[in-house]
């Protein structure tokens, strides 16, 4: 197995070592989040290290457990090889640069409400307060969310300004 290595934390396999998962394509996966939308797909397990010293978790799983991959924090993950030089982002970067074009095609869909709700909590200001830590933030970094998942809300509801936000 490769340098990374981390242990089930619950359930019936507890304490059982899982390492980088690899998945049918060939890839890893480093994430800062458990949504597939922030998935980072890699190709080596010296990129996915040097993502997880960057403080990314990791898809890890075993051969020896039937279970689904799991996405486990940097923190929880050991480096088990220690003879060589770690592998950092600023080193693997510029291989890669060399190998593979850094641009990527996408297609998303995003909230067409977003900028209409930033700018109903604002009241027009550039700044506006955090319902959750009441600190002052420019506009940008705040983001107008549903305690409901937006996904199961009518349409008035995603539309309801004054009882979303």
């Amino acid at each position: 197995m490769g340098k990374l290595k981390a242990y089930k934390s619950r359930g019936e396999y507890k304490g059982e070592p899982i390492y980088p998962h690899k998945h049918k394509d060939g890839t890893y996966v480093a994430s800062p989040s458990r949504f597939e939308v922030d998935y980072v797909y890699v190709d080596t397990e010296d990129e996915l290290e040097a993502l997880v010293r960057s403080g990314l978790g990791a898809r890890m799983s075993s051969p020896d457990i039937k279970q689904a991959a799991s996405l486990i924090s940097a923190n929880n993950i050991a480096l088990t090889d220690s003879s060589s030089p770690p592998v950092v982002a600023k080193t693997v970067l510029p291989k890669l640069s060399e190998e593979v074009d850094l641009d990527f095609d996408s297609t998303t869909k995003s909230r067409k409400e977003q900028a209409f709700l930033r700018a109903h909590i604002s009241g027009g200001r550039l700044q506006a307060t955090c319902v959750l830590c009441e600190n002052e933030y420019p506009l940008e970094f705040l983001v107008a969310a549903h305690i409901k998942k937006r996904s199961e809300c009518s349409k008035s509801e995603k539309l309801d300004f004054d009882n979303i936000n």
